[in-house]
């Protein structure tokens, strides 16, 4: 009788204690479920972690800049997901040069920096950290082209729009 009622009671605190975990029937695709919300790994967003944060800067924007020598522009760029991190997205001719820039995203999701790169005729890197909307379609970089043959260097704010 006493190791029945012990069973009983074992089985009456499994249940209990199984109905009130709040993580039971969550699941989150890259994080890990902390009191019944998901908890992102770096380089994801959404209620289930399953959006990659840099999806959201893939497409084609009109970029219109104004820069310190060169005055005002418009033209395209486009945007892309980084397939090695899901923290950095790829950007084509940026200053109008024909090179690709890596955009490292911060972990917010929204904010990113571009490191010094060399594109040949010198190097372009972020002066602030850049900023996008939440959904990425409209993207804010204040950057510094530094020239190897001329100065000053060139300091330019775009802005861009998908």
């Amino acid at each position: 009788m006493k190791l029945g009622f012990v069973g009983v009671l074992a089985m009456a605190a499994s249940l209990f204690l199984t109905s009130c975990n709040p993580c039971k029937d969550v699941v989150c695709n890259n994080g890990d479920c902390v009191e019944g919300d998901c908890v992102c790994n770096a380089g994801y967003e959404s209620d289930d972690c399953s959006a990659a944060v840099n999806a959201k800067f893939s497409g084609r924007y009109t970029l219109t800049e104004t820069c310190t020598t060169t005055g005002n522009d418009s033209y395209a760029v486009n945007l892309s997901p980084d397939a090695t991190s899901p923290s950095a997205a790829l950007i084509d001719s940026l200053y109008r040069e024909a090179f690709t820039l890596r955009l490292a995203i911060n972990d917010d999701g929204l904010a990113f920096t571009i490191a010094t790169t060399d594109i040949g005729s010198g190097s372009i890197r972020t002066t602030s950290a850049g900023t996008s909307n939440a959904d990425g379609s409209t993207i804010n970089i204040d950057y510094e082209f530094i020239s190897e043959t001329s100065a000053p260097s060139e300091s330019c704010a775009a802005v861009l729009e998908r």
